[in-house]
């Protein structure tokens, strides 16, 4: 097909456009048909959309998570839906390791090991999404957080495909360094912003074991796809499970989920020595006025964060409810700094309950 300038131009955006005939072998081709295309096809049925709405005669009294199955690896608290009555249930899923911060190269490890896990569930995900289910995971001290919600008729199945995915973890290398590119970037971006690093320098102080930001983007150049599957194999041999359910789901099948997860994903559960190192614990800052000063990482940008942090002894929710009440207070004080383009916010930070 000859190529010909454009000439023409639209009259909203002024967009040069030109006008051709089409090629006599395209309109050829066009009436001889093309056969029959594989890839053209009617959608699927959606596995997740659910059929079951009813939903169970729970008429007993509103309580708390009762830990309802305990072995050596795992815990399961179950807390059945008594007051709101929809047929909806939730899924918490408390992954721990002492793996997680054994070192900077193990932390991006497990930041890599979610990224490759949610790439590989995209399909699957986009067709829960579609059901209403949610899923979705973060990372912690301690290890991985993995939350599943929605309909309860199909949250089971969701719940399945993660599991399956995560037991057997395939890591395609090509996927492995676009995904580690764009977590690099992520870190980049994350340390140039002012308030994101201040949080994070913040937190630096108070845990016991925490890699920084900074302390990633360091090491995630030097990782490979060899090392992050020899980091999942390892990520199962030394594993806690806690988990919630709750909502429109009975005990009996919530213990069997759990149970059927910890057989597929085939965990070995981490020493009770190491059970200590996986508590989540908040150090003691010295008395008096201590002060960290960093640079900001982006020289183009003009702005500041301060964070002035006071600690408070654990305590318990009313005390967390009246330091909020303080911060409501600052800020209706403080509304006539933002004529001059500051900003100034107070707010409880509870860590450790503390």
């Amino acid at each position: 097909m000859r190529r010909e300038r454009a000439r023409r131009k639209e009259p909203w955006f002024q967009t040069a456009y030109s006008v051709l005939d089409v090629p006599c072998e395209w309109d050829d081709r066009w009436r001889s048909g093309f056969g029959e295309n594989a890839d053209l096809h009617v959608p699927t049925p959606n596995e997740f959309i659910a059929t079951d709405f009813s939903i169970l005669s729970n008429d007993g009294v509103n309580v708390p998570p009762t830990l309802v199955h305990e072995t050596p690896g795992c815990k399961l608290w179950y807390r059945p839906d008594v007051k709101f009555k929809v047929p909806k249930a939730y899924i918490c899923a408390n992954l721990m390791t002492p793996l997680s911060n054994r070192d900077p190269e193990s932390a991006v490890l497990l930041d890599l090991m979610l990224y490759v896990l949610d790439y590989n569930l995209k399909e699957i995900t986009y067709a829960a999404d579609v059901a209403q289910l949610s899923f979705s995971h973060s990372t912690h001290e301690h290890g991985v957080t993995l939350q599943l919600g929605g309909f309860s008729h199909k949250l089971p199945l969701l719940f399945e495909a993660v599991r399956d995915h995560l037991a057997e973890l395939v890591v395609d290398p090509s996927v492995f360094e676009l995904i580690q590119k764009q977590l690099r970037k992520n870190y980049h971006n994350y340390l140039i912003k002012p308030e994101k690093l201040s949080k994070d320098i913040r937190l630096q102080h108070m845990q016991q074991i925490r890699w920084g930001i900074a302390d990633k983007l360091s090491v995630i150049e030097s990782l490979t796809p060899s090392q992050l599957a020899t980091f999942h194999k390892d990520f199962k041999s030394e594993l806690f499970l806690e988990f919630l359910v709750q909502g429109n789901i009975t005990q009996t099948d919530s213990i069997a989920i759990v149970s059927k997860f910890s057989s597929v994903v085939q965990i070995s559960p981490v020493l009770p020595s190491k059970l200590p190192t996986l508590r989540s614990r908040c150090l003691r800052l010295p008395k008096g006025n201590c002060i960290c000063r960093v640079e900001n990482r982006n020289e183009d940008d003009p702005n500041s964060v301060v964070t002035c942090y006071y600690q408070v002894r654990a305590g318990r929710t009313i005390q967390v409810k009246l330091n909020d009440l303080v911060g409501l207070d600052w800020a209706r004080n403080d509304s006539h700094s933002r004529t001059y383009g500051a900003f100034n916010c107070m707010c409880s930070r509870v860590s450790s309950k503390v």
